[in-house]
């Protein structure tokens, strides 16, 4: 090889080695955080945190691992442990405990929350707490309760509150004024109003209504298209049951 190759490509090596190890050790770790209002911190927003944040009144910081205090905190990464303010927001992911006015996850969440409301764009796995209610974009495993609890993937998560939702396919138990699973339901619907596209298990209510129902129906109302089991309540309809509108009893198989 030419000599001068070799000085060619020795510059840049060193060239490329410039560019790239100071975005490799441009994110510094520290055990300590205080914020008065971003960007007036001691440690800059692209800082990693294992230890201790304060955030007076706002906040941000990278990856936190440990304690996020203060009013505002923001991660603009993955949270490793524990939030307290009036808002928490995480763009990454959250594990650990949560407590706030509103928590707001955009990543996946394996921790418990509880705030007057919960939103996460993610995967929940863990519990929700949320007084007005929790709402979560992906799928739910774990718990619910609030006054609203909507999940709209599938969700084997158990919802207690006055509206419970589940867009996909739920299991478990929901408890609730009004109860639906907008595709298929497995398990226990206890409430006013229990609606399903296809359940299975035990609906109590008012009013049941199905497209299929696989188990028990008690209730003042019971219908379904097709029913795999036994209706008990005042009015019972199985428009695939040899009689379709029954009195105090209906069965088909």
């Amino acid at each position: 090889m030419k000599k001068s190759n070799v000085i060619g490509l020795s510059l840049l090596s060193l060239i490329v080695a410039g560019i790239v190890m100071p975005a490799v050790a441009q994110t510094e770790v520290r055990p300590f955080q205080l914020s008065l209002w971003n960007p007036v911190q001691i440690m800059d927003e692209t800082t990693d945190i294992d230890g201790l944040a304060i955030n007076l009144l706002y906040g941000k910081n990278n990856n936190v691992t440990g304690l996020d205090l203060g009013l505002v905190n923001f991660v603009s990464g993955d949270m490793v442990g524990g939030q307290l303010g009036l808002l928490n927001y995480n763009t990454g992911a959250v594990k650990g405990l949560q407590l706030a006015v509103m928590n707001c996850v955009v990543g996946d969440v394996n921790a418990g929350q509880g705030a007057l409301v919960n939103l996460v764009d993610g995967n929940l796995n863990g519990g929700q707490f949320g007084y007005l209610g929790n709402y979560v974009s992906g799928d739910a495993a774990g718990g619910q309760g609030g006054i609203v609890n909507w999940v709209s993937g599938d969700s084997t998560a158990a919802q207690a509150g006055l509206l419970n939702w589940v867009s996909g396919n739920g299991s478990r138990a929901q408890l609730g004024a009004v109860n639906m699973a907008q595709t298929s339901f497995a398990g226990v619907q206890l409430g006013a109003v229990n609606l399903s596209s296809d359940a299975s298990g035990i609906q109590l209510a008012i009013f049941n209504g199905t497209y299929k129902s696989k188990g028990l129906q008690i209730g003042i109302v019971n219908a379904t298209q097709e029913l795999a089991g036994l209706q008990i309540g005042l009015i019972n309809i199985a428009y695939n049951a040899k009689l379709p509108v029954l009195p105090l009893v209906n069965a088909a198989w």
